[in-house]
């Protein structure tokens, strides 16, 4: 599973720091980052198909959750994880509230501390794949079977006509024209 990611953060540093940790793992794909909340808006108007957004609370031009309130908006299920050295409860729970998925304080001292809680996101993406995958080929097998019903119908009623037939033609001595054009009418009649 390939999983998209961006990150936004005012910290140059910690972007790299994010960034070469990430590219260690071939299915953590970096997309972009961005130095502010308008900034990551502006750049998820012309590239929004994400997995998770990495993202600083505290940052210039619109904090955190200002913009996981607007990116929420835009796409209710956008995973979102929360990047801070701020551990206040009032943040925290807004978070909560807004939907955030994690969050992660910093300084981020290991690449386990890093790892978690994007594995975890990692879980529900690929279970949510899974589940679709899932109802697709239930909707799928819905249709087979309505189609081998329709398709079921005629045929069964082509059989009974065609005995039928074959049991007039062998008590009435009718002939094999007579019983031609009748199949011939049963098929015109189920292909209508």
């Amino acid at each position: 599973m390939n999983i998209k990611i961006a990150i936004a953060d005012d910290n140059t540093f910690l972007i790299n720091a994010v960034k070469e940790k990430l590219s260690f793992f071939e299915d953590l794909n970096f997309k972009f980052s961005a130095m502010n909340g308008s900034d990551l808006l502006s750049q998820l108007e012309v590239n929004s198909n994400l997995d998770l957004i990495l993202m600083d609370i505290q940052m210039p031009n619109m904090n955190g959750i200002e913009m996981a309130k607007e990116i929420k908006k835009l796409n209710p299920k956008q995973n979102i994880i929360f990047i801070t050295a701020f551990n206040e409860n009032n943040l925290l729970l807004e978070a909560i509230n807004l939907g955030i998925d994690k969050y992660i304080i910093k300084p981020i001292l290991s690449l386990e501390s890093l790892l978690n809680p994007i594995d975890t996101i990692c879980k529900v993406l690929s279970y949510d794949t899974k589940v679709k995958i899932e109802e697709r080929i239930e909707a799928m097998e819905l249709i087979l079977k309505t189609i081998s019903h329709h398709w079921r119908q005629p045929i069964n009623l082509l059989c009974l006509e065609s005995s039928t037939m074959l049991f007039n033609l062998e008590t009435d001595n009718t002939s094999k024209e007579k019983l031609t054009k009748e199949l011939t009418e049963i098929v015109h009649t189920t292909q209508a």
